[in-house]
């Protein structure tokens, strides 16, 4: 596949030594210089702190949609939407049945799912398999009358 590089220390992969440098740095590095007066995130990185300060306590979403207005507090968050949703082409084709998707971890979810039958949420109750989550929610509300947490 892809030649990505892992964090020692976290596992987290990168596909550049200076973003591996620079996560290093900012999460792992012992010496932090930037405290949340918020919570308890702690950074190396000044941009850090002011972008989680943002992203997490002001909920500011700065990155906005030009096709439907949907905003974003990252822009990957908003690349990812303009993939999966408004680029009508698909680039994730399965190997099985030449099925189509816009995104990676939608072409898995369905290869787990009809080719693999992996059945991962199992119902507490019966203990019925459902491949995805809202199915088994749907199964204990119709069936065993509860609403699951």
């Amino acid at each position: 596949m892809s030649n990505r590089i892992s964090c020692d220390k976290c596992n987290k992969t990168f596909t550049r030594k200076d973003s591996l440098n620079r996560h290093i740095n900012s999460v792992h590095k012992s010496e932090t210089a930037y405290f949340c007066s918020l919570c308890d995130f702690t950074t190396s990185r000044k941009d850090n702190l002011s972008r989680h300060i943002r992203q997490v306590h002001e909920q500011q979403r700065m990155f906005k949609c030009n096709y439907c207005g949907e905003e974003f507090q990252q822009q990957s968050h908003l690349s990812r939407h303009l993939d999966s949703i408004h680029n009508k082409s698909t680039s994730f084709e399965c190997p099985q049945c030449f099925a189509s998707f816009k995104r990676k971890d939608s072409l898995q979810r369905h290869i787990r799912g009809v080719h693999q039958n992996i059945r991962p949420h199992i119902c507490t109750i019966c203990n019925e398999a459902f491949k995805l989550s809202h199915h088994l929610k749907d199964h204990m509300r119709l069936i065993h009358s509860m609403e699951e947490d």
